[in-house]
């Protein structure tokens, strides 16, 4: 899985929980899953961690309750 889509998946957990959607290019990936259920990022000095599941189908849940603000 590239960065692009790890960001992506960032950003849409991001405005589902908070209701902003930063630009992809603001998005630090500190660490993450290859299959995108664990994301831990940066968006200037504020860190968030993702933490999902998997669809069948292979799409990430990204709804309201699974992403965290740490700092």
């Amino acid at each position: 899985m590239n960065n692009t889509w790890i960001k992506k998946t960032a950003q849409a957990a991001l405005e589902s929980e908070y209701g902003f959607k930063p630009g992809l290019e603001k998005i630090r990936l500190l660490e993450a899953s290859d299959d995108r259920t664990y994301i831990r990022f940066k968006i200037y000095e504020h860190e968030y961690t993702f933490s999902s599941y998997k669809f069948m189908d292979g799409s990430v849940w990204v709804g309201p309750g699974h992403i965290e603000k740490i700092s």
